[in-house]
């Protein structure tokens, strides 16, 4: 299977299984548990790798978020415990979530050793989330790190196309009302008011913004063999299908 296989296979297997955990209700309960509410933790515990930082470069890394959104609800999460605090509660309800859900799950060990792989040596460029989280550490049982690894793949894919669809000059809203999967109702949970444009041309820059995404998503699947893709590609089903 070549890298460019692999990506159209697996994307929107990643895609779903690696934002599983984000606001499911463990998280929220645990957010709770600890002072948050959802769309502050959400904000303050995926963010917080960004470290002490202005609202603004956590919007630069989250796209699509309206900006006042992005502030308010970033400010009000990091006053509860900081950023690193709700980093690290962001992790582990990350790797609880996998416990969880892929406990007895076969191949978890593969699936983390080929993952940790593909990310390992990957430039992190203009990928600031995505950096973060390679940074952060890893649990030692089987399903919390596959799970990890899951969620670390879905954040490398979410930057590169952040990066692709503000190359096609694409605003948020342009760029969710154009995704065939979002539109205006993900504008307007997005915190993005009227208008909502809807064009040709914006449906046109997203589908090029798509292909620019695949095309880099295909170097870190380039680290893996032939071989070791079809493996891959065959663990990520099998971990998407477990979680549901």
């Amino acid at each position: 299977m070549t890298p460019e296989q692999a990506v159209a296979a697996t994307k929107d297997q990643m895609g779903a299984l690696g934002a599983g955990y984000m606001l499911d209700n463990p998280t929220r309960e645990l957010g709770k548990e600890n002072g948050y509410r959802t769309m502050e933790f959400y904000f303050a515990g995926r963010g917080g790798v960004l470290g002490e930082c202005d609202a603004d470069v956590v919007k630069s890394a989250f796209g699509w978020f309206e900006a006042g959104m992005c502030r308010s609800q970033w400010e009000a999460g990091c006053a509860v415990a900081g950023p690193k605090k709700a980093a690290e509660l962001y992790n582990q309800a990350m790797a609880s979530w996998g416990r969880d859900r892929l406990a007895g799950v076969e191949g978890l060990e593969r699936f983390a050793e080929l993952g940790e792989r593909m990310v390992a040596d990957l430039g992190p460029e203009g990928l600031p989330l995505f950096a973060g989280w390679r940074a952060m550490p890893r649990a030692e049982d089987a399903p919390a790190h596959a799970y990890q690894v899951a969620a670390l793949l879905r954040e490398l894919r979410g930057s590169y196309h952040i990066v692709a669809a503000t190359a096609q000059g694409l605003s948020d809203v342009e760029t969710m009302m154009a995704n065939p999967g979002q539109g205006q109702a993900r504008a307007e949970a997005f915190g993005h008011q009227p208008p909502y444009p809807d064009s040709d041309a914006d449906r046109a820059a997203f589908k090029a913004a798509e292909e620019t995404t695949d095309q880099l998503m295909t170097k870190p699947w380039s680290v893996l063999s032939d071989a070791e893709r079809d493996e891959m590609v065959e663990l990520t089903q099998r971990l998407h299908d477990a979680v549901g």
